[in-house]
């Protein structure tokens, strides 16, 4: 009977109440880090039913609550760090909303952010110093630093210029690559050097 259905109610608890309604309180404490190559954003969680079982992260053009969206990502707690390539700069806002099973609660107040972009004249200058071989059926390959790189790009192919062995792979800022290659390999490795300005002239080396 109703009446018996209430009174456990009332003695008991309803199960899974604190996801019974969508949260009530948006997330506080919004703060947004920024490193080398990355943007962490933070937030405070709130525990009072009915609470949040995940995050939705906004990430919006400019300082105003009409920018353009360009990310949402959903997240299971606090905190969310994501990639930002160096290129990357201008102005930018960050918003969290908590969501739970019975659907999306208040937003968080706006948090205006700026991203530095790496200052360049120009490409990086080609890579120097190439070294590498392949022995004991493993090839491996190194460079000097390229002043001013952010990050290196190689491709291998059968031929010179070509990628039919290995496709075009960001290799970060690490200066050289190795594997494990079948007997009597054989292949020409590109090299290019990349900052925010553009690439530099390639390097081609016959691995052998």
């Amino acid at each position: 009977m109703a009446d018996d259905i209430n009174g456990v109610r009332f003695i008991y608890g309803t199960a899974g109440s604190s996801s019974a309604t969508p949260p009530t309180v948006a997330p506080t404490n919004v703060v947004v880090v920024q490193a080398p190559g990355t943007v962490t954003v933070s937030w405070s969680p709130f525990a009072t039913p009915p609470s949040a079982t995940q995050y939705r992260v906004d990430f919006h053009m400019g300082h105003r609550d009409d920018g353009s969206l360009i990310a949402s990502l959903t997240v299971g707690a606090s905190p969310l760090t994501v990639a930002v390539p160096p290129e990357v700069s201008g102005a930018f806002n960050v918003t969290v909303t908590g969501i739970n099973g019975s659907g999306v609660g208040p937003t968080s107040a706006r948090t205006d952010f700026v991203l530095v972009g790496a200052t360049c004249s120009g490409p990086p200058p080609a890579v120097t110093g190439v070294t590498g071989g392949v022995a004991s059926g493993f090839a491996q390959i190194q460079w000097a630093p390229s002043p001013g790189a952010t990050r290196y790009l190689i491709h291998v192919g059968s031929t010179q210029g070509a990628a039919d062995i290995l496709g075009i792979t960001d290799l970060g800022l690490h200066t050289g690559a190795a594997a494990p290659v079948p007997a009597g390999f054989r292949a020409w490795v590109r090299i290019g050097a990349v900052n925010a300005c553009g690439v530099s002239p390639v390097v081609d080396f016959l691995l052998r």
